[in-house]
């Protein structure tokens, strides 16, 4: 290593311009992205502190990304949220092993505070194994609140023609003692059964804060037309769908359920969006 940050040592520039200058021109260009790439990686690792460190690192997934993925936007480092140890430590308890929904699970938790002080119930449709569910109960814990959670367990409906390719029938299967588990300790009632056959079962209750997560357009409109009504002025509906290419059929769902609604479909770069109730 060279003791200028950035730059590679003389020999083994040397040795590159050698080993580049016989190769065919394909493999030259295989060659000088492979030498990029371990020179930003070695810049990374010989960052004087974190926020150079940091630096060299987004630098480094920069230029993977538009050559891996020229379609993934790649923003800025350095946000606060990364540094949320609770909420960081929830998230990897409930969600081992990726990072992918990280940013959904922020919002959504941050959304919560929206309904502070709202009367009436909470709800998810589209349970899972109950993440989302743990970080809605978890805020509401000790409110009196009880949390109404409705999920088949037994994967995704048939999707229709309006939801695309994407998914199919049985996706997202899982078990439903992981979801109870997850939701042991809290006022969590859980039906299972494909949606809206149990939404009945609260037709009496008022809501304010409902999440919505089951990726296709039937059940999305479902869910947005028993809960919308009874949703109390100034409570929050999130779609957790609706910004995904690879989920036409809800974004479609709340487009049109929305649409001769005065309140506006608030979209987030996470790729959610949510309704306030008007007063």
């Amino acid at each position: 290593m060279t003791g200028q940050r950035g730059r590679l040592p003389v020999a083994a520039l040397q040795a590159r311009q050698t080993l580049v200058g016989v190769m065919p021109s394909r493999l030259r260009a295989f060659a000088r992205q492979a030498l990029t790439v371990r020179q930003l990686y070695q810049t990374a690792r010989s960052a004087r502190d974190r926020f150079e460190r940091e630096h060299a690192g987004w630098t480094l997934l920069v230029w993977l990304g538009a050559r891996l993925c020229p379609s993934y936007v790649i923003t800025d480092y350095g946000k606060l949220w990364f540094e949320d140890e609770t909420f960081l430590a929830e998230y990897r308890r409930l969600v081992p092993g990726t990072g992918r929904s990280a940013d959904r699970k922020y919002f959504l938790r941050s959304l919560l505070r929206l309904a502070d002080g709202l009367p009436g119930d909470t709800a998810e449709c589209g349970v899972y194994e109950g993440a989302s569910s743990w970080f809605i109960c978890d805020h509401f814990r000790g409110s009196g609140k009880a949390h109404h959670a409705f999920d088949s367990f037994a994967g995704l409906s048939e999707p229709a023609h309006v939801d695309g390719c994407y998914w199919q029938r049985g996706d997202l299967t899982t078990v439903e003692a992981r979801a109870r588990a997850t939701l042991a300790g809290f006022d969590a009632r859980i039906y299972p059964g494909w949606i809206p056959a149990r939404f009945a079962e609260v037709g009496n209750r008022r809501f304010c804060f409902v999440h919505v997560d089951v990726d296709l357009y039937g059940p999305t409109k479902a869910s947005l037309e028993f809960f919308y009504p009874r949703l109390v002025p100034g409570g929050i509906i999130v779609c957790d769908d609706y910004g995904f290419v690879t989920c036409p059929g809800a974004t479609r769902a709340m487009d049109e359920f929305m649409a001769d609604r005065p309140e506006p479909i608030v979209c987030s770069p996470t790729g959610q969006a949510f309704v306030v109730k008007a007063t």
